[in-house]
């Protein structure tokens, strides 16, 4: 997209009364903004950062119904996302697959397969009831796995996202473009006010593309900032009985073998859950860790202790140890869970549910979202539309029902390209990258036409070259650079600031990949 629409469009945000503003554009508020616009809303999304910049970008890709959850007794939770999860597997096109797992109890654990099968038999009953759990005593990565460990799996079925998070969350957002329904990252909520007498809200933005500063008004504001929620809520002084603990999830990313042909869940060596080992296009995730975090800015840094810990649980199920030299990438993001605020910040991370809460508030229109997963966005934005209903905050303006009950939009500008690797517009523009074997958009289509103002929004969300060759796409000696140089110059108006771009790059993973990386030799 070029700087001259990007100038169109604040003008038409100056201009418009919108019946809704949406800050943050992770899943929640990409979801909750396709939701809003289906129903012939104006409604504006904004995020500081890029789509998907955050947490949305670091999960494990599975669209799950909460099978660890079980262990808990978070049976509502689990309820919960697990419809949320056949809705998804039925209504979202090509991007949510239904795919089979395999769950590897260990031998030392002292559980019976038994036992095992019994509780995911439980698990599937909170489902649609396909696909029975059953025993698998020979499958393809035994062949890569220590055999001492396990005898058999059990195989079940979940969802997962074909081809990136970052990329389920931009297609909610693509189906929507014009003049009173737009999506824009790079725009930061800075302050405003609540107008009394109009019931409108008076927003001030900063567009961080044109640098300028506009005037925005609204019948009500969507707070979905995610981990930046609470902090949101105090610059308006809203108060909620809810806020936010942070759990940090790190993933590491190694070349996949060939043998790896389904996602893994497989029992940590402490048997106080599961990890995951997932195959995603030429290499395999394995993670997350699950930590407390109070520094929140912080909890986006992966650390060497990190990937030590990650590195330790994975070898103590292969045949073949992976070493710090064998991983291609690192994927860090933090958790919002809701919790009440009366919860002491001691409280267990593992016992927190992962629900979400849609909360109003009583005297101004404002709605805070707290918590949510992949899984639970159609539900989440359910959820709001019909509060907006209800309370007729805002009337709707086409006869449409909720998500929640009906089919996703499949006219959206979607349309499959070459294999599995990247879904976008119909039309678009291919590119390579050494190292890749499928075509994806290339750099000036989605500078032109999905909001890519970045290197890093192209490498990193755009296509998964970031993730999926080493060190964020330079190779492991830096000879990509050249290509990375010709990426950014598609990208950038000037010559001098795509080089500046790639020399900060080239920076940031030094500094937030090698040298962690160097640490856990």
């Amino acid at each position: 997209m070029n700087r001259i629409r990007r100038s169109q469009q604040s003008q038409s945000i100056e201009d418009t009364v919108f019946d809704a503003v949406i800050v943050g554009g992770g899943i929640n508020g990409a979801s909750i903004y396709h939701e809003l616009c289906r129903a012939g809303l104006r409604v504006l999304l904004i995020d500081k950062g890029d789509f998907a910049g955050a947490t949305s970008q670091s999960s494990a890709m599975m669209i799950w119904g909460g099978l660890l959850h079980l262990r808990h007794l978070h049976l509502a939770t689990v309820r919960r996302l697990s419809h949320s999860r056949d809705y998804l597997i039925r209504h979202v096109g090509g991007d949510v697959q239904a795919r089979t797992y395999r769950y590897l109890p260990r031998r030392d654990a002292g559980r019976s397969l038994l036992l095992a099968r019994a509780a995911l038999m439980s698990y599937w009953l909170f489902g649609v009831g396909r696909h029975r759990p059953h025993l698998q005593r020979d499958f393809a990565e035994l062949a890569f796995l220590d055999s001492s460990k396990f005898k058999a799996c059990i195989e079940y079925e979940e969802g997962i996202v074909e081809v990136s998070d970052a990329r389920f969350v931009l297609n909610w957002v693509l189906a929507y473009q014009s003049d009173e329904q737009l999506a824009l990252n790079y725009c930061a909520l800075d302050g405003g006010r609540f107008d009394a007498a109009q019931r409108l809200w008076r927003l001030e933005v900063s567009d961080l593309i044109l640098d300028r500063q506009l005037a925005v008004s609204a019948r009500v504001v969507i707070n979905a900032a995610g981990t930046w929620t609470d902090g949101l809520n105090r610059l308006f002084a809203i108060n909620t009985p809810y806020k936010h603990a942070f759990g940090k999830g790190v993933f590491i990313a190694y070349r996949r073998d060939e043998r790896h042909k389904l996602p893994l869940m497989i029992e940590t060596r402490d048997y106080q859950g599961c990890m995951s080992l997932t195959p995603w296009g030429p290499v395999s995730l394995w993670g997350p860790t699950e930590t407390r975090v109070k520094d929140l800015e912080q909890g986006f840094q992966p650390e060497a202790d990190d990937v030590r810990y990650l590195l330790a649980q994975l070898n103590s199920h292969l045949a073949k140890p992976v070493t710090p030299l064998d991983v291609i990438s690192v994927r860090c993001g933090v958790r919002p869970l809701v919790v009440r605020r009366a919860i002491s910040d001691a409280a267990n991370i593992y016992r927190i549910p992962r629900k979400y809460v849609v909360h109003p508030d009583r005297d101004r229109p404002w709605i805070s979202i707290y918590g949510g997963k992949l899984t639970s966005c159609a539900q989440v934005a359910g959820a709001v539309s019909s509060h907006l209903t209800r309370r007729s905050t805002v009337r709707r303006r086409a006869d449409t029902t909720r998500l929640a009950d009906g089919a996703y939009d499949r006219a959206r500008r979607q349309t499959p390209l070459a294999g599995a690797f990247m879904r976008s517009a119909s039309g678009a523009e291919l590119s390579s990258f050494p190292g890749l074997s499928e075509p994806f958009p290339s750099a000036s289509w989605c500078s032109q036409n999905e909001m890519c103002w970045s290197l890093e929004d192209y490498l990193r969300r755009r296509t998964n070259i970031a993730q999926w060759i080493p060190r964020g796409g330079l190779g492991a000696k830096n000879e990509n650079l050249a290509q990375l140089q010709t990426i950014a110059e598609a990208i950038y108006a000037k010559e001098s600031e795509a080089r500046a771009a790639v020399g900060d790059y080239r920076l940031k993973i030094e500094r937030e990949f090698d040298q962690v990386m160097a640490q856990c030799g």
